[in-house]
């Protein structure tokens, strides 16, 4: 896996939909490799990234946390952590120096943190984030419809 463009060699002036591009196959990549380790939902999730690099590529700290953020929203899509605000994710990044262009690469570890307990959904699935201005029944983002604002259970219903 390679990260996205540095924010300082043009990814900040990146158009857009190549941004979104980007961004969007790294959510891709991170769901697949999450799906494949059978990781669990945690209440707190201490992640740490690390981005093996030629000296000459390391990238500073602003720029290395700027560019791992779309494999950190990943994890909240899939709803390994309900977000990805401090409280809920640790996110640790660091540049290790290699000595050979084909050793290059990025890893990612997700500890498990002391943390509150999180809230169920229905379904299941902890980090609850929304309330059905319906019923008041509280939903996660696999069974909530935000451009309907229903979640499954109602929809199916009516």
């Amino acid at each position: 896996m390679r990260l996205p463009p540095s924010q300082n060699s043009g990814g900040m002036g990146m158009h857009w939909q190549t941004r979104k591009r980007w961004n969007e196959g790294f959510k891709v990549m991170v769901k697949c490799l999450l799906r494949a380790q059978n990781v669990r939902p945690l209440a707190k999730a201490r992640v740490t990234i690390v981005n093996y690099c030629l000296e000459a590529h390391m990238r500073d700290r602003d720029n290395l946390t700027g560019c791992v953020k779309p494999m950190v929203d990943a994890l909240t899509e899939y709803g390994i952590v309900a977000d990805d605000r401090e409280q809920y994710v640790e996110l640790v990044c660091r540049n290790v120096a290699v000595p050979k262009m084909k050793d290059k690469r990025v890893t990612m570890t997700i500890e498990e943190m002391e943390g509150p307990t999180p809230v169920r959904c229905s379904c299941g699935w902890p980090h609850s984030i929304r309330k059905c201005k319906r019923c008041g029944q509280v939903m996660c983002r696999r069974c909530h419809d935000p451009r309907e604002n229903i979640h499954r259970c109602a929809s199916a219903d009516k």
